[in-house]
């Protein structure tokens, strides 16, 4: 399964929280922004349902007090999700797939992100662009191969090979 694409189906994106605190903006050019992206996977096998919840702020570097943040829950359908199930509480996704979850998770947010922030001293700060590393920072076990456990190289060779 790991050479094959895993079909994907957004079901629903749903903003759980916005929370914006232009009050402690601090309008300094030197004073620099530091951004928190981090995720909450879940899962319903019978519904062949993923979900993955991101949870993003930003806060100066000095302080995790949150400025500005966002809570925003994606679900997607993965046909026979089944195959993937480790055990009642884990699933291990192939990399592709949970790399274009995390993707398209974090683009989601960055849509509504933006959305929020128009107009107020936020609206330049948008999310990253995100690539493999995200995903594989995230979700370290999901990168793992069972003859190679952790090493990603030799995995990501293995799916480019015809």
């Amino acid at each position: 399964m790991a050479n094959e694409s895993v079909p994907i189906v957004v079901k629903r994106i749903k903003e759980q929280s916005f929370v914006i605190r232009e009050n402690l903006y601090i309008n300094e050019p030197n004073k620099i922004l530091s951004i928190q992206i981090g995720f909450q996977l879940g899962f319903a096998i019978e519904m062949n349902f993923v979900s993955l919840i991101v949870i993003a702020y930003y806060h100066y570097p000095e302080s995790f007090e949150p400025i500005t943040s966002i809570q925003v829950e994606n679900i997607f359908e993965i046909s026979d999700l089944v195959q993937f199930k480790v055990s009642e509480t884990e699933i291990k996704l192939p990399p592709d797939t949970i790399s274009r979850l995390v993707d398209l998770s974090v683009n989601h947010t960055r849509s509504l992100w933006a959305k929020n922030v128009a107009g107020t001293v936020f609206q330049e700060n948008l999310f990253p662009v995100t690539d493999l590393q995200m995903a594989k920072y995230h979700f370290p076990k999901m990168f793992e191969d069972e003859s190679s456990p952790g090493d990603i190289d030799d995995l990501m060779n293995q799916m480019s090979r015809p």
